[in-house]
């Protein structure tokens, strides 16, 4: 039988807020509140479900990105000559992401103790307590893929982040504020009757039942994959009458996709890379398929 509207409905609302705000809060001032010196500038803010508030219930880490705006990485590659002879002038930068990062973990020890502290391949784990919840915090420093100038000295880029790996040593460049940005702009009534970041949360649930209940395994929908995958359905899906009428066209439009490879033109929610591909942060279409087929399974036999 269908999922009734009335499981939709539960499964569209939002997660709890209070706790990632108390855990986000926290490690902000413990950061912030130690000596830097005047030229070291950084920016903390929210990235993953919390911030896009896509989260469910059940999440529980909250992602948090401390970026040093002090240096940057660039991609050159679409400037003329006139403008990389412009981002050249710009000269080397003065610090470390690595030499940063060290002065990091070692803030987060002072605050939390060395034992809630733990330094991770991507992120530095901080273990929560009875008023904060886990929290993974990345720290990186700013990219910027540079626009065509077209003999311009003005220079305009995509803002990103770029990190290394900690084990493996590779780059990790990604783009949250167009990822939010662009989210936000889907989620408008105009376009979607301000229903994308619910029917998220409702694909994100139905992959959390599958997951419950062994029917898949967590590893084959990672949520950043989930969301934007629906960041890539049609807008016109969302402005159905009910959540059973969105969620039916939208898997359908997805199996359509697929079979046609239409879905080969879908996107990362940031729109600086294709969704499907081999990668690191790109879905396999093998594990998408799965995804999909699944959500017609657990549509078709709920409750599981």
């Amino acid at each position: 039988m269908a999922i009734p509207e009335r499981q939709l409905e539960t499964w569209a609302n939002q997660g709890a807020m209070a706790s990632s705000a108390a855990t986000y809060e926290s490690i902000k001032n413990c950061i912030t509140n130690g000596l830097w010196k005047d030229d070291m500038h950084f920016q903390i803010y929210l990235q993953g479900s919390y911030k896009n508030t896509t989260n469910i219930y059940g999440d529980s880490d909250v992602d948090i990105v401390v970026e040093f705006t002090s240096i940057f990485h660039s991609d050159t590659s679409n400037l003329d000559n006139i403008g990389k002879e412009v981002h050249d002038a710009l000269g080397p930068g003065k610090y470390t992401l690595a030499s940063f990062k060290a002065m990091i973990v070692k803030r987060l020890k002072v605050c939390y103790g060395d034992n809630a502290v733990t330094v991770g391949n991507k992120a530095i784990k901080v273990k929560g307590n009875n008023s904060r919840l886990d929290a993974d915090v990345v720290v990186c420093n700013t990219y910027k893929k540079y626009n065509s100038n077209n003999g311009s000295r003005y220079l305009t880029a995509v803002k990103g982040i770029r990190f290394t790996e900690e084990n493996t040593g590779n780059v990790i460049i990604n783009y949250p504020t167009p990822h939010y940005d662009n989210g936000v702009s889907k989620n408008q009534y105009v376009r979607t009757n301000s229903n994308l970041k619910k029917v998220t949360r409702i694909f994100k649930n139905m992959k959390a039942s599958l997951v419950n209940h062994q029917a898949m395994s967590s590893n084959t929908a990672p949520s950043y994959f989930v969301e934007c995958l629906l960041y890539n359905a049609y807008d016109n899906h969302f402005k159905n009458s009910s959540y059973q009428n969105i969620v039916v066209p939208i898997i359908n439009q997805f199996i359509n996709d697929d079979k046609s490879d239409a879905c080969d033109k879908y996107v990362c929610q940031n729109e600086q890379r294709w969704l499907f591909g081999s990668g690191d942060q790109q879905w396999n279409r093998v594990d998408a398929r799965e995804y999909v087929a699944k959500l017609v399974y657990v549509w078709e036999n709920y409750p599981l």
